[in-house]
């Protein structure tokens, strides 16, 4: 982490008030959206109770690990300095005075040592030693050349070596008491010519032990403080996470208990709300990463473990809305021509990866009968595979996952599919498989929690998807020797005519000019959009107000100088459709629908018609968003670095459910 990072370290003080903000946005933001005040008086003031009491309990145990993770540190950082020093007294320090040489012998010796020790402690920056001249002046002694940003290259007057007798003229009192024989450290960071700092000064002895200089150690004071914050941050915003699950789970249950018609309305209501904001933080950590985690690995790494819990919230969002969804009994499967090997074989190769990292087998057998093609939901067919291996591979160690697909054939009835997913992992009781598909089962066996980091809801919904498709899903098991689950679903075989379907890809015909503009009224979402767009050389026009962005476009007869137009489908002037609608039908760009809803075949059908080229499915992310624009002819391809070779891909289609 350079130094820019310190302007943008909050003090734990300004940390807590954002922490308690976020929390309290959080609730308002719920209690506004479903009435609770005004129709649930009583369950308001209990929310507001938990609320605070939340707060107050997270923030002490928040404060009680951070001071621990601060001690740490401190001790850390102020263990190297007492080592230097005596090293530096055993090999005659005290040997070097103001009047010697920069050619001398042992100065020499003594530089070469703390470029050592700088090249093997990557943690420090620099290493010195100062004396008191007879004048009370702070001078250096012993201060080698110093690699400040790690290239190999000693450059530039910061990173040459100081002289032997330069004055130091920053006062510090830290490096008073180091004088006077007490080692010290400083909490808070100081600037001199060289950097911001936080230092550890100790005394400096000779041979007889009579103290002789200081011995002072740096260190970044950005790397300091990130270190002694960023856990502190995390746990604040794991916290957050924590509490905006629970309350949603409060408040749908609370909804839930109205009418039907309540319920539905809540949570569709409530799948766009949390969508919009989980994009806002997917998209910036996305941002982060990609602008500064090439500084420091295990910021990197931190950055994953957000986007992580990120993620698995999104997931757990997406399993109430789609359990919701399928109870309400207006579900309804999109089904059309699809490739079945092909999925198989994507699915196939993800869990070949993942078994071998986990040091078991995975094997796959498909009847030679079993058809290429035949009508089917996609999607939903895949989800339900994904969560049946995925639960085989959490608890297999030892072993092997197998997956076997076979056509049974019968002239009298419709053939049937049967897809078979076996174990070896740790099993089931009879107990537990005659409860597995019941919602928000929490069942346990030999201390493993059978829907870990999850809601409970998974193989009910695998269940309810193959029911919609007209199947059976069975499952048997005995404990530790694995389990075994079965999909017999019919399929009808005899293809006529096969269609590919409503989706359609727009392809350009002529190049699109490097251009983009971005019609968007949250501001999270602008900032995450922009940054993308210029990460792959795109000039971008941000507007808030789709009735600004119409007017600029009108006004200048702009619109065909941007290649690319994105729109929000949820804003409060005009929603994306009615913007697009307002422009010319002449217009060559290709119009980006973005939507964190989902929506069905007849609806993407007439955005179509509107002029959409695509559907950008919130949360955006950089990988998806690559792919989408590699499908169009855009001007000066080469300047594009794509992360991976882009597949072409249908966005419509992947956001259909």
């Amino acid at each position: 982490m350079n130094h820019w990072a310190t302007s943008i370290i909050l003090s734990e003080a300004q940390g807590y008030v954002i922490y308690f903000a976020f929390i309290f946005i959080v609730f308002l933001f719920f209690a506004k959206r479903t009435n609770l005040y005004t129709d649930h008086r009583k369950e308001f003031w209990q929310s507001v109770l938990f609320t605070v009491g939340f707060s107050l309990v997270s923030s002490f145990i928040l404060v009680q690990i951070t001071t621990l993770i601060k001690k740490n540190e401190k001790a850390k950082l102020l263990g190297y300095a007492p080592t230097f020093s005596a090293t530096f007294q055993m090999l005659g320090h005290e040997s070097i005075n103001f009047k010697t040489k920069n050619d001398d012998k042992k100065y020499l010796e003594l530089i070469e040592i703390q470029k050592i020790w700088l090249s093997n402690n990557n943690f420090i920056n620099d290493i010195y030693t100062m004396k008191l001249d007879d004048e009370g002046n702070n001078r250096f002694l012993v201060d080698s050349e110093t690699d400040y940003d790690k290239n190999g290259i000693y450059e530039g007057e910061s990173e040459s070596r100081t002289l032997i007798g330069e004055v130091y003229e920053k006062k510090l009192p830290e490096l008073d008491q180091a004088y006077q024989g007490i080692p010290s450290f400083t909490e808070e960071p100081y600037t001199d010519k060289w950097g911001t700092w936080v230092s550890a000064f100790v005394p400096l002895y000779d041979k007889a032990q009579k103290q002789i200089g200081v011995l002072g150690v740096d260190y970044f004071a950005s790397e300091y403080i990130s270190i002694r914050n960023l856990y502190l941050y995390l746990g604040m915003f794991t916290s957050i996470f924590i509490y905006s699950v629970m309350t949603l789970l409060f408040y749908y249950f609370l909804i839930a208990q109205h009418s039907l018609k309540a319920k539905e309305q809540f949570t569709a209501k409530i799948g766009h709300e949390l969508r919009t904001p989980l994009n806002g933080i997917i998209g910036i950590v996305e941002v982060l990463k990609m602008n500064f985690s090439n500084q420091d690995k295990k910021v990197s790494d931190y950055y994953d473990m957000i986007l992580s819990s990120a993620n698995s919230l999104l997931s757990i969002v997406n399993e109430i809305l789609d359990f919701a969804k399928l109870k309400s009994g207006k579900f309804k499967l999109q089904e059309k021509i699809n490739n079945f090997h092909k999925i198989i074989e994507e699915v196939s190769n993800l869990f070949e990866v993942l078994c071998n990292k986990k040091n078991i087998s995975w094997k796959l057998n498909i009847s030679k009968d079993v058809p290429r093609e035949f009508k089917f939901d996609e999607v939903k067919l895949k989800q339900v595979l994904l969560n049946l291996l995925s639960n085989a591979l959490k608890f297999t160690t030892h072993g092997g996952i197998s997956m076997s697909i076979e056509l049974e054939k019968d002239l009298s009835k419709e053939n049937s599919l049967k897809i078979i997913v076996e174990d070896t992992g740790i099993g089931m009781n009879q107990e537990t498989v005659s409860s597995l598909f019941t919602p928000y089962y929490q069942g346990r066996l030999n201390n493993h929690k059978l829907n870990e980091l999850g809601t409970g809801l998974g193989l009910c919904i695998c269940q309810d998807l193959v029911h919609l498709m007209k199947g059976r899903l069975l499952v048997s098991s005995e404990v530790n020797k694995g389990s075994r689950f079965e999909i017999i679903m019919p399929i009808n075989v005899k293809l006529e005519n096969p269609v590919e379907g409503i989706f359609l890809t727009s392809m350009a015909t002529s190049k699109l000019k490097r251009r983009a503009i971005v019609v968007e009224d949250v501001e999270i979402n602008q900032i995450v959009l922009k940054n993308f767009l210029k990460k792959l050389n795109f000039e971008v026009d941000i507007f808030s107000s789709p009735l600004l962005a119409l007017s600029h476009l009108q006004k200048n007869d702009d619109s065909n100088n941007y290649g690319l137009i994105f729109v929000d489908f949820n804003m409060p002037e005009l929603s994306g459709i009615e913007f697009i609608k307002k422009l010319d039908l002449g217009v060559k760009s290709k119009i980006i629908l973005c939507s964190a809803e989902e929506f069905n075949p007849e609806d993407v059908q007439n955005f179509m018609a509107s002029g959409v080229s695509e559907i950008l499915p919130k949360p955006i992310k950089m990988k998806e968003l690559e792919s989408l624009i590699s499908k169009y002819d855009i001007e000066n391809p080469e300047n594009l670095e794509f992360s991976e070779n882009p597949k072409k891909m249908n966005q419509l289609k992947s956001h259909v459910r």
